[in-house]
């Protein structure tokens, strides 16, 4: 599976926190729980990011989780669902939990973040580790 991302119908220039990624056309998908956000910018590369290597399309940059100084936080979330169609069924479970937190005043924190995925799927013989 193609883990670049198309912009415009042509390949985009990939960065994880401003650096940029090796580019790869069978690149692995990124796993979303460990991001807090994406920044994604069609078109040519900018002054800030120097030009393009592999992506002309433009390119994203995935923003990593980072531990936080201002107190506890956590967070749970799940997913439930069932596909059926032609007298089959397959389910799909999903759940995430991510902790964060400081272990020493505006020193040293934490973060946790953890993905657990379990589910039939329509394809056959595969495994989803």
């Amino acid at each position: 599976m193609d883990g670049i991302p198309y912009i415009r119908g042509i390949y985009a220039e990939l960065f994880q926190n401003g650096q940029r990624e090796i580019f790869y056309r069978n690149s692995v998908v990124p796993n979303f729980n460990q991001m807090e956000s994406l920044d994604i910018l069609k078109g040519p590369g900018t002054a800030i990011y120097g030009p393009s290597g592999g992506g002309l399309g433009g390119y994203v940059n995935f923003i990593t989780k980072s531990p936080q100084f201002d107190g506890y936080h956590e967070e749970l979330q799940t997913t439930i669902g069932d596909l059926a169609g032609g007298g089959q069924s397959w389910h799909h479970y999903e759940w995430a939990v991510d902790s964060t937190g400081p272990l020493i005043k505006d020193q040293l924190a934490y973060r946790i973040s953890y993905e657990g995925t379990d589910g039939t799927t329509y394809y056959r013989n595969t495994e989803d580790c």
